[in-house]
């Protein structure tokens, strides 16, 4: 299992952090540089999809502009995880799932949150038991040698006392905006 004590977790990171200007580059996601965990970004990169598949990754992207309830969010996760047909479609068996993805080969995982800023609006309590799976879903993997990074697509504050610290970096305020993240070496 990889040693992770060097890299700075998602609330230890700082734009002291960032290195040459790379627009739209997940590198530091992708290479290791930054603990696997949940980043808070205003715009998703456009090629997101390519540099996560050129590392061998898998993207799950999820839109949750106009999840309506707690079914309509797991249905979205269950499709952009291609859960199997057992999936029980409650919050356990969205854990369980997320922390198997054995019908996903990849060495890594990303999940794309777009809109996430108005569906925190608009379900709250929804958002929260969301970042705590994911949370939960990052460490597992973490455990197991094998990324699963979280984007999170959102120009607001996550400000909920509630919250745990690794929720409140943002791209912007505490690692520099995307642009300046580092690009790697060749």
């Amino acid at each position: 299992m990889p040693d992770h004590s060097a890299i700075p977790s998602p609330n230890e990171a700082t734009s002291k952090d960032a290195g040459p200007a790379a627009v739209g580059s997940l590198f530091p996601l992708t290479s290791g540089r930054l603990a696997p965990g949940i980043w808070q970004i205003p715009t998703v990169p456009s090629d997101t999809a390519s540099q996560v598949k050129s590392v061998g990754w898998h993207l799950l992207e999820l839109d949750a502009a106009a999840v309506a309830n707690k079914r309509d969010l797991l249905d979205k996760i269950a499709l952009a995880g291609s859960f199997p047909s057992y999936f029980g479609a409650n919050w356990d068996a969205t854990a369980d799932c997320l922390r198997d993805l054995a019908w996903l080969k990849a060495s890594g995982y990303l999940m794309v949150v777009r809109n996430a800023g108005s569906f925190q609006r608009n379900q709250s309590q929804l958002s929260h038991v969301l970042l705590d799976v994911l949370s939960e879903t990052s460490e597992y993997w973490a455990r197991h040698g094998r990324p699963f990074n979280t984007l999170w697509e959102s120009d607001e504050t996550i400000a909920d006392d509630d919250l745990p610290v690794a929720y409140l970096p943002s791209v912007n305020e505490r690692l520099g905006s995307v642009s300046e993240w580092p690009t790697p070496s060749t």
